[in-house]
């Protein structure tokens, strides 16, 4: 895993098994990348009251399995979005806790924090409304602290399908 601080963000990257994770993690954020046997973990969340880790009740997580699968979870949080090549979603689809997916090579994942959304609706909206635009960034390094600006908060993660 190669980490780097940007400003006020720790960055954190992670490849393995046909996935490329990249974290953003900014002051009052949690991001972490759990790499496993058979799957890495991905958690954000927004740090809890007492200063400690994931908060238990508001959080979104996926699991990328080594045989191509990704599943999302999320709890009191916001839903992540799927970037395809022709256009956007969300993943849990229709308000349910949690999806599973099979993403193809350029597909891509991300997922936000609550304190991280809120810093990011201009872009956010923009890369929605014009289908892929700049959700489907080259960098996802560029692209997270694009959407959580300089003097954001919270966590991001963007997950990436390698060939």
């Amino acid at each position: 895993m190669l980490s780097h601080v940007v400003g006020p963000a720790l960055v954190h990257r992670h490849a393995a098994c046909g996935w490329t994770v990249t974290t953003v993690e900014y002051p009052g954020g949690v991001a972490e990348i759990r790499p496993r046997t058979r799957l890495t973990q991905v958690v954000v969340s927004d740090r809890t009251e007492s200063g400690g880790g994931v908060a238990g009740e508001c959080y979104a997580a996926a699991a990328c399995t080594h045989d191509g699968e990704l599943v999302v979870a999320v709890r009191a949080a916001p839903p992540a979005i799927v970037v395809t090549p022709g256009g956007c979603s969300t993943a849990p689809a229709d308000g349910r806790l949690w999806d599973s997916r099979f993403p193809v090579v350029g597909e891509r994942l991300v997922l936000l924090s609550a304190d991280a959304l809120e810093a990011a609706p201009d872009l956010l909206a923009e890369g929605v409304r014009s289908g892929t635009g700049a959700l489907a960034s080259d960098d996802p390094e560029a692209l997270l602290l694009a959407l959580v600006g300089a003097g954001g908060r919270g966590a991001g993660a963007v997950i990436d399908t390698t060939p």
